[in-house]
């Protein structure tokens, strides 16, 4: 199935925020630890945010390209996307007012909000 960049970007802003959800404890340890962690491994996980940051900002190129997105700087805008994101660790609680599909629907909209989607 080929999707648009608009539902491609809905999809990973819900998708990327369950799975730091669903791995909150661990997100949590790994945030305030990298410091600690070997070279090797901090260097592993650098690699693979550089990684996906990368593809994040070509899916935003793309919507940009195709005239979905509006944005003025892709890279600023990825970075702001996987902040949003991965600090959602910090402010989620599981038994919260909104379930966890609800907040992942929710954070997927502020991000298409942010790159200029109307719905």
């Amino acid at each position: 199935m080929d999707l648009s960049p608009t539902n491609k970007l809905s999809l990973l802003g819900r998708d990327f925020l369950i799975a730091v959800l669903n791995n909150q404890r661990n997100i949590a340890i790994l945030t305030r630890e990298e410091k600690n962690l070997e070279p090797d491994e901090f260097l592993r996980l650098s690699n693979l945010r550089r990684e996906f940051d990368a593809k994040l900002v070509a899916l935003l190129c793309e919507g940009v390209a195709t005239g979905e997105f509006r944005l003025k700087d892709p890279y600023v805008a990825a970075l702001s996307i996987g902040g949003l994101v991965s600090w959602a660790y910090v402010w989620y609680r599981p038994h919260g007012r909104l379930s966890l599909d609800a907040i992942a629907d929710e954070v997927s909209a502020l991000i298409l909000s942010m790159v200029g989607v109307t719905r």
